[in-house]
């Protein structure tokens, strides 16, 4: 580094809102997680997530919605889900009704990043499914993934990875 500056009331250690860049951050990590082979982008996200679908499960659009729909976002809805559903942000994405077949529309959706940010937390944090050979990954190996890394200290601003994390990012 050749320089480093902090505005007024900032300093190194200043946490603060980082708006959409947690996007861009949401993504590495999901790209980090394919990489590690715990999620292929042409999944269905609905299988990711049962305990968020409604009873009699989701709207066909929304079970068609792949990890890659999210992430180019393109999913079944036109605009944010959590606006129009009372509860949880990540289960609104489930539950709210579609507007469009996913994958044919390109609209800027927080929700979907807000979803792929709870993949993430979910497959990189507490995931203990065993792996090609069987082996089910230590605590340490958990919190020590690059997406575990990456989601705790740019995601959540920490300092380092918690072994156990909340499933939705507060707003």
């Amino acid at each position: 580094m050749i320089g480093e500056h902090y505005w007024e009331s900032f300093h190194r250690d200043s946490l603060h809102r980082m708006y959409s860049i947690t996007k861009s951050f949401t993504s590495l990590a999901t790209g980090l997680l394919a990489a590690e082979g715990k999620l292929g982008l042409d999944d269905r996200i609905c299988t990711y997530f049962p305990e968020k679908l409604p009873e009699g499960g989701a709207h066909p659009w929304c079970e068609e919605m792949t990890i890659r729909d999210l992430l180019t976002m393109r999913t079944c809805y036109e605009s944010t889900t959590f606006k129009r559903y009372d509860g949880d942000w990540v289960e609104s994405f489930f539950r709210v009704t579609p507007d469009h077949v996913p994958g044919t529309v390109f609209n800027y959706d927080t929700s979907a990043s807000h979803v792929l940010a709870a993949l993430v937390e979910k497959l990189g944090l507490e995931d203990d499914a065993p792996d090609e050979n069987g082996n089910v990954r230590t605590a340490q190996e958990k919190e020590t993934s690059p997406a575990a890394i990456l989601y705790a200290r740019i995601i959540r601003g920490e300092t380092q990875p918690r072994p156990r994390c909340c499933a939705a990012i507060p707003p």
